[in-house]
């Protein structure tokens, strides 16, 4: 699964947040919602990233602090913004992590270096923040506090520097092939596992084909027993 030369060096792991460790069961995402809100399609990266880079990139105050920067940077006004606020606000309250994840951070504590390494926005993360999550890691490397974004390389190479470490000791553990596994491979990460929690690389033929065919695990107890 992690290639014997990761684990002789001593790996540390990197996590992604979103949909890794932590997710919200709202039926809209707020950050979808607020991409269709300016006119663009989430489900095509070069429009997506129109709005997530500044949006995740920078600290505002708040969403509507947020909203008017993009608003400047993309020429157009966000629509529905009683609803996006409102959308922010719920999913603020309702994040949680999944059950796996403060265990096996608390398992891994002390024998592995670990850093967080997510983009996310500056405001909403009350629940996050209050779930005892951040501070069980060694590194926070977050979009909105280094000015960068995934799949950048060079904030990939954020988490190696924040550790101290070279980045061929670093395993990046992702829900997202493009997101994650790709650019960390290419950042020179010695290793890259994709969590799926829902299935969905079993139907997917672009994994298969994917070369080199990322390791996939369902749940983090399956990363726990790769590092023996």
């Amino acid at each position: 699964m992690i290639p014997k030369a990761v684990l002789d060096e001593g790996p540390a792991l990197v996590f992604d947040l979103w949909q890794t460790l932590a997710f919200d069961d709202l039926p809209a995402n707020p950050f979808d919602a607020t991409v269709h809100a300016f006119g663009f399609d989430p489900r095509v990266p070069a429009e997506r990233r129109l709005v997530e880079d500044p949006l995740m990139s920078q600290p505002y105050r708040d969403v509507d602090h947020a909203l008017d920067h993009v608003e400047r940077l993309v020429g157009r006004t966000a629509s529905n913004r009683d609803q996006l606020r409102a959308l922010w606000q719920r999913s603020s309250h309702s994040a949680r992590l999944y059950d796996d994840v403060l265990p096996t951070l608390d398992a891994l504590a002390g024998r592995f270096p670990l850093a967080l390494l997510s983009n996310t926005q500056s405001f909403g993360m009350d629940a996050v923040s209050a779930s005892g999550l951040l501070e069980r890691f060694d590194a926070l490397v977050l979009s909105y506090v280094h000015g960068l974004a995934k799949p950048d390389t060079a904030f990939f190479a954020a988490a190696a520097a924040e550790l101290g470490l070279s980045p061929s000791r670093l395993v990046m553990i992702g829900d997202s092939l493009d997101r994650d596994v790709v650019p960390a491979r290419a950042a020179g990460y010695g290793a890259a596992v994709l969590i799926d929690r829902t299935g969905w690389s079993a139907r997917s033929s672009r994994l298969r084909r994917h070369p080199p065919a990322p390791t996939v695990i369902r749940g983090l107890d399956e990363l726990l027993a790769a590092l023996g």
